[in-house]
């Protein structure tokens, strides 16, 4: 099952319900290193579609757009 996320570049992201978990999870903790995220199963389609980010200190942190797909989720 997946939930309805926003649009991406020439199309529509669709987030798996473990990916929502995996962004609410980070919403919580405000960042993860990268063997908690990989653990977590963040990389790859959350990152390359904007939902999270790598930080300069090389974790990952929730983006703004993130924030809303976890908001508009729980609506």
């Amino acid at each position: 099952m997946t939930t309805r996320a926003g649009l991406t570049r020439g199309g529509s992201f669709e987030a798996t319900l473990d990916e929502m978990q995996a962004l609410k999870r980070l919403e919580i903790h405000r960042a993860l290193s990268v063997p908690q995220a990989l653990h977590e199963r963040l990389p790859g389609r959350l990152e390359v579609n904007g939902l999270i980010t790598k930080t300069a200190d090389g974790m990952y942190a929730l983006t703004e757009a993130g924030r809303h797909l976890i908001r508009r989720s729980m609506n």
